[in-house]
C-alpha cells in the first residue's frame, strides 16, 4: 500500500481538500506538535488492514511541563480513550482525535466545509460504509 504523510494542519486541510488528486491508498495526518514512535505509527496504518476500517486515530498522551494543567489533560485523556474504544467495538468513534489519524482514500473521498476536519473525516468516512476507529496502540505525544 502507497502512504502519504503530513505534518501540520494546513496540510491537513489542503490534503484533505484534495484526496482526490492523491494517488496513494493511505494519507497519514499529525498535527505540528506531536511526536510519535515508530511502533505507534505502524499500530495506525496496521488498523487500516482490516477490510472494514476507513480511518483510524490514536491515544493522545499530553507531555510537557508537568503542571496541573498537563495532570488535568492526562487524567481526561485516559478517560476519553476508554470512551472511544467502547465506540469503536461497537461500530465506529466518530470524535476522532485529529493530532495524528490516517485515512483510506477511498473511504474519505472528501470532507465538509463546516465544523472539525477531524470529526468530519470519521463522519465521511461511515457515511461511505466503513468504520472510523481508535487505536489505543498507536501512542501520540502532544507537547502541553
Amino acid at each position: 500500500m502507497d502512504l502519504n504523510y503530513y505534518n501540520n494542519s494546513f496540510h491537513l486541510f489542503v490534503g484533505l481538500k484534495n484526496m482526490e488528486s492523491l494517488k496513494t491508498d493511505i494519507v497519514v495526518f499529525t498535527d505540528a506538535d506531536v511526536t510519535n514512535n515508530t511502533e505507534g505509527l505502524l499500530h495506525l496504518v496496521a488498523s487500516l488492514d482490516d477490510d472494514t476500517v476507513g480511518a483510524v486515530c490514536g491515544d493522545v498522551i499530553p507531555y510537557g511541563i508537568e503542571n496541573s494543567t498537563t495532570l488535568s489533560e492526562g487524567s481526561y485523556r485516559s478517560m476519553y480513550g476508554k470512551m472511544c474504544e467502547i465506540d469503536s467495538c461497537e461500530h465506529s468513534c466518530i470524535n476522532f482525535n485529529g493530532q495524528m489519524l490516517a485515512v483510506k482514500r477511498i473511504a474519505v473521498d472528501k470532507i465538509s466545509n463546516y465544523g472539525a476536519d477531524d470529526i468530519n473525516i470519521a463522519i465521511r468516512c461511515v457515511q461511505n460504509g466503513y468504520r472510523a476507529v481508535y487505536n489505543r496502540k498507536c501512542q501520540i505525544y502532544e507537547t502541553q
